[in-house]
């Protein structure tokens, strides 16, 4: 026996074994999903999306507990249907985006670093969902996201928000999710929060970049200041016609103060003083808005109504933060 061939051969068997451990389940997927967007081939992307068995398993463990027989067997004759109008348009929707970038924009992803997001919601536990992102090199399209679930020993593509962007669209989810609606200390509506600013960059050089980032209505108040110890900031205030019952009940105007402010590397949001008029609607003013329904709202809104403005208050603060969010991370990376 020649040993010394024996042992050549043992060593390229372990180095081609530790090649594909290195090579994990989410990065094979990942890969294939670009080979797919790059290489046009749609035959492939489709191989990849979950396939409809599994939707059906998913979907009896979230609504399963719910659902009454008559409901759980309508919602299985329907799904053939709704999957192929649903899951499947909208994932080709989204292969064609990438592909239309990455053919405009010449984009190479030979060079990537993948993963996983840590943070999961309640629905991607129970679901056994990865969230999972890639780095681009790649001056414009920095991000390339998608969700991962594995079915039978093998793993899909879970979520039509597949994509190639600026921003990394699950860290700006996690984001998000911090910025929630609460009470002050009189129980009327607020959102206040900060986030720190990783930047070698001066307050005032970043604070005004922001500013000329920011498409802001109603300011009443803009300030930069050259010193750290001295809070640079933005004020003023904005009111909106709302509507109610899919647009179709004008209740009035509903207004709110809103300032953000960055001192030594830290930037605060407040959203505050609340209020609503009536405005000639058919509803009374309701002043200052609580954070809880309660006796006065229930003079104005019935609780459902009420709700809904609440709920549609959220969706823009949360948006007015993702904007503020994105213009930031532009100004301390350019």
């Amino acid at each position: 026996m020649n040993y010394r061939n024996l042992a050549v051969a043992l060593l390229i068997f372990i180095s081609f074994q530790v090649t594909l451990a290195q090579q994990r389940n989410y990065e094979v997927l990942g890969n294939l999903i670009l080979k797919s967007v790059v290489e046009k081939d749609v035959k492939l992307f489709k191989s990849l999306i979950i396939p409809e068995e599994a939707v059906w398993e998913n979907f009896k463990k979230i609504y399963g507990a719910e659902w009454s027989k008559a409901e759980e067997q309508q919602a299985y004759l329907s799904l053939p249907e709704n999957y192929r109008t649903t899951v499947e348009k909208d994932f080709m929707l989204k292969y064609n985006i990438m592909a239309s970038k990455v053919e405009l924009f010449d984009l190479d992803f030979d060079s990537m670093t993948y993963e996983v997001l840590n943070e999961q919601d309640r629905y991607d536990r129970e679901m056994g969902v990865k969230r999972i992102f890639a780095t681009i090199d790649h001056p414009k399209f920095k991000y390339f996201s998608f969700g991962m679930i594995s079915y039978k020993d093998k793993d899909y593509l879970v979520d039509s928000r597949v994509d190639i962007t600026e921003v990394n669209k699950y860290s700006e989810r996690n984001f998000l999710n911090n910025v929630v609606m609460m009470a002050n200390s009189n129980g009327e509506l607020q959102s206040v929060g900060k986030f720190k600013i990783a930047s070698n960059k001066a307050d005032a050089e970043v604070f005004q970049c922001i500013i000329d980032n920011l498409i802001l209505f109603g300011v009443d108040d803009t300030y930069v200041s050259k010193d750290q110890s001295k809070p640079s900031f933005i004020k003023g205030s904005w009111q909106f016609p709302y509507r109610i019952n899919d647009v179709e009940t004008y209740v009035g105007m509903v207004s709110f103060d809103f300032e953000y402010t960055l001192q030594q590397g830290e930037l605060a949001y407040k959203f505050d003083n609340y209020q609503h008029t009536r405005d000639g609607s058919g509803f009374r003013s309701l002043g200052l808005i609580p954070y809880k329904y309660n006796d006065r709202v229930a003079k104005v809104f019935e609780q459902n109504d009420f709700y809904e403005i609440l709920y549609d208050t959220r969706v823009n603060v949360k948006t007015a933060i993702k904007y503020l969010k994105q213009a930031t991370d532009r100004c301390i990376n350019n």
